[in-house]
């Protein structure tokens, strides 16, 4: 019954973990051929942003800000924020960064 569900708040640092998950982390044919079509760049930008502003030096509120952008078609903006990710060796920035 729709009364039963009880609606909780999320941090933009659970919402960026949720929306913007790593895209290279499922093992499925589905993950790896359409690494970004699960990632809603309305909902994920804006929280990713807010989370990476709260925590700098967090990478995956970058790599998640990063994913949200390339969602979004803004490969300027996230070839800016992947490239330290890849210059430490990131894995995901690095196949993030591959198709764009």
């Amino acid at each position: 019954m729709y009364l039963d569900t009880i609606i909780v708040d999320e941090t933009p640092e659970q919402l960026c973990d949720r929306l913007a998950s790593d895209p290279f982390a499922g093992f499925g044919p589905v993950e790896w051929a359409q690494p970004f079509h699960t990632i809603d760049f309305y909902r994920a930008g804006p929280a990713c942003a807010q989370a990476m502003k709260k925590h700098p030096n967090e990478p995956r509120f970058a790599l998640g800000t990063a994913l949200a952008s390339i969602a979004g078609k803004r490969n300027d903006d996230a070839k800016k924020l992947l490239a330290p990710l890849v210059a430490k060796g990131n894995t995901s920035a690095i196949l993030a960064l591959a198709p764009i």
